[in-house]
């Protein structure tokens, strides 16, 4: 659900440090990881690891997988109480506590109103079917039980689905996966969040461009040394009916398409917050955002509604010229 990063990387290689990178498509989503270490077996060892390492945790926690934890915890939805994996549990915990920061802009249970959108076919839903499954979304439904670990599903025909948390949470795993092999810096991408970590030969920074939600080229560009960056936008997948354009991010308080920006991004210390903030300040928009991450060290730029660039938090951001 996440738009794709343009990312551009600047760097100067020594001779004294051994660069190795590959990309896989896992699910259809494209993952890069790059690294530089002493010798380059043992940077390639690092980088088969770090895509086992994803491999095992997204088997975890794959919606469309119906092997996957989270699908077991959807099929007994109003039923009984599931017990999970550690890794599963701390996610879910993790995307709750996020949804109490940003007052429901970002929800794991929004599946059911998500499911009511065909893009394909154009199909708009009834406000009546809107109100409808309104009923089964809410984060104060999922019952969270850290004893026993497990998670319960208050109603029937509730879901839950990681896909806006996921990508970010995967970056995160590889890059401790990375940083145990004694990696000295890299990059990981999954599909278009982002993390950046460590030293890398020459000291430069990363350059990470930032797609123009209108066109085809790149709005601006981050400089970043560490961390983790993550976008959504309104333009990977639209329809446009009745001069209105409907797009797949869903305000789960109102089941409509959010109306605030037209892309956001944000900078995070971690992959799983950038990747859930990013949908929940495109939600949010320009006002609230800046409100609610008054307390968190994070940085964002939105590009709202006709061009204009709004930043918040310590960013280095260039304009690029027209």
């Amino acid at each position: 659900m996440k738009s794709i990063l343009l990312f551009l990387i600047s760097f100067k290689l020594l001779w004294s440090v051994s660069f190795y990178g590959e990309t896989r498509v896992l699910w259809n989503i494209p993952v890069t990881v790059s690294v530089w270490a002493g010798q380059v077996d043992r940077a390639r060892e690092a980088v088969e690891k770090c895509f086992l390492k994803i491999k095992e945790s997204a088997g975890r926690l794959n919606y469309y997988d119906p092997r996957s934890e989270v699908s077991k915890i959807n099929r007994n939805s109003g039923i009984r109480p599931v017990k999970v994996s550690e890794e599963t549990f701390h996610l879910i915990e993790r995307a709750i506590e996020i949804s109490r920061l940003v007052d429901g802009a970002f929800d794991i249970t929004v599946r059911p109103l998500y499911a009511l959108w065909d893009f394909r076919r154009k199909r708009v839903p009834t406000s009546r079917e809107i109100a409808e499954a309104k009923e089964r979304v809410g984060y104060d439904l999922v019952v969270l039980d850290r004893r026993r670990r497990t998670v319960f599903l208050k109603k029937r025909g509730m879901e839950i689905d990681l896909g806006g948390i996921l990508k970010g949470f995967l970056a995160d795993r590889c890059v401790e996966v990375l940083k145990e092999m004694k990696v000295s810096g890299g990059m990981v991408a999954v599909g278009g969040d982002l993390r950046v970590f460590g030293s890398r030969p020459g000291r430069g920074v990363w350059r990470i461009g930032i797609k123009d939600p209108r066109g085809s080229g790149v709005i601006a560009v981050l400089e970043l040394r560490e961390g983790a960056v993550s976008t959504s936008g309104d333009y990977e997948r639209f329809f446009l009916k009745g001069g209105k354009r409907y797009h797949h991010i869903i305000d789960p308080r109102t089941g409509y398409p959010a109306k605030g920006v037209w892309s956001a991004t944000v900078v995070a210390g971690e992959g799983v917050l950038a990747d859930a903030l990013s949908t929940a300040l495109f939600v949010l928009g320009v006002r609230r955002s800046a409100e609610v991450l008054r307390s968190l060290a994070t940085g964002f730029v939105l590009v709202e509604r006709g061009g204009r660039i709004r930043t918040g938090g310590k960013l280095k951001l260039i304009i690029p010229a027209p």
